[in-house]
């Protein structure tokens, strides 16, 4: 695996590598898998595109390594993703939504989560027609994240029949948008897509006096970088209304007993740890498919080839994993959530047929 491990992106890179090493300690620990132990290898990416190359050119080049989980963000995910098809080498994506990642025509590309377009879609048309928003500003982090969420917002609300009245580019790092002064009057709606911007501007839109309901995409589904340092202006005004592509860890007995053993072995979930063990469960259910079909070590292809065929049930997702062509999976799901008593409170759940429907 490899995911931002330092920088700014660190704890939640940390919670992906704890959620991922405790699927490969359950695998070692079970007797039946004795003979054939996982191995972990992380790397931090640190948020580059240029390192995440670098990782994936150095991992290929070991035969033993069978699959590959990462990475965080969705521009470190394409640039990577390119280099581990050329070695047969899987990628399960936990968290990466940019659309691009599998629609780059990569056979070895499986994404857990929901897609930028998916979500985008889903949050627009709850916006539209449940909340009757109908003139948005739209804010965007300059990042493959950022402008895929942003430019598919844009163009879903649009559809639905909403207006949007300007939109305005963030530079990663910006703490002082000063573009809040400039939002009319008539705006009833700000949307951003980002990440850890998303604070910053909420509490700018507040001390402004603008009390518009601010909705973003799963990048502000973080309470490290978005809940805590938004603190009391999460839920001033009309509040927040923030999607995810993960249930909470409360949904089922298996989730809740997940963040029951995450939280003693490394204290509190931020994100996406839901995701991030399911993924590693999938390629390890692939790995152990593999080896019981062909009683070996198994080749990188017939790993692949035992994803593609994988009947996997997580603990993220209350629907099993069916892949289509591509490498989507179609049952991700997009869930909404508002903002009450200082933690997060889902207040509808999309299926991804209802979505395309």
């Amino acid at each position: 695996m490899a995911t931002p491990l330092s920088g700014q992106g660190a704890a939640l890179g940390m919670e992906m590598q704890h959620a991922i090493s405790m699927a490969v300690t359950n695998y070692n620990n079970h007797p039946n898998n004795e003979a054939w132990p996982i191995r972990l290898v992380v790397r931090d990416d640190k948020s580059s595109i240029t390192e995440a190359e670098a990782i994936a050119r150095e991992l290929i080049a070991d035969n033993a390594l069978l699959g590959f989980i990462g990475h965080y963000n969705s521009d470190t995910s394409l640039a990577a993703a390119k280099i581990y098809a050329g070695a047969q080498l899987a990628l399960v994506s936990p968290i990466a939504s940019n659309p691009q990642l599998t629609e780059s025509n990569l056979s070895n590309v499986f994404r857990y989560t929901n897609r930028d377009d998916a979500t985008a879609k889903a949050i627009s048309i709850y916006l539209y027609d449940k909340l009757r928003k109908r003139h948005a500003v739209v804010f965007k982090t300059d990042s493959a994240y950022g402008n895929s969420m942003g430019d598919q917002f844009i163009r879903n609300f649009s559809h639905c029949g909403g207006e949007i009245i300007s939109v305005t580019a963030v530079q990663p790092g910006a703490s002082d948008p000063a573009a809040i002064d400039d939002i009319p009057e008539r705006a009833d709606l700000f949307f951003y897509g980002g990440t850890f911007e998303g604070a910053a501007l909420l509490k700018a839109l507040r001390a402004s006096g603008r009390n518009m309901l601010f909705a973003a995409g799963d990048g502000c589904w973080d309470k490290i970088n978005f809940l805590q340092p938004a603190g009391n202006a999460a839920e001033a005004g009309e509040g927040v209304l923030i999607l995810s592509a993960s249930c909470n860890t409360s949904h089922s007995d298996e989730s809740i007993l997940f963040e029951k053993r995450y939280n003693a072995e490394y204290g509190p979930i931020y994100n996406y740890a839901l995701n991030s063990y399911d993924s590693a469960n999938l390629l390890i259910t692939a790995i152990k498919d593999a080896i019981q079909k062909n009683n070996r070590m198994p080749r990188r292809d017939e790993v692949l080839q035992s994803l593609k065929e994988i009947s996997f049930q997580g603990i993220a997702n209350p629907m099993p994993v069916i892949w289509n062509a591509q490498g989507d999976n179609m049952n991700a799901i997009c869930v909404l959530n508002t903002i009450q008593n200082g933690n997060y409170q889902q207040v509808a759940l999309i299926k991804k047929d209802s979505i395309l429907s």
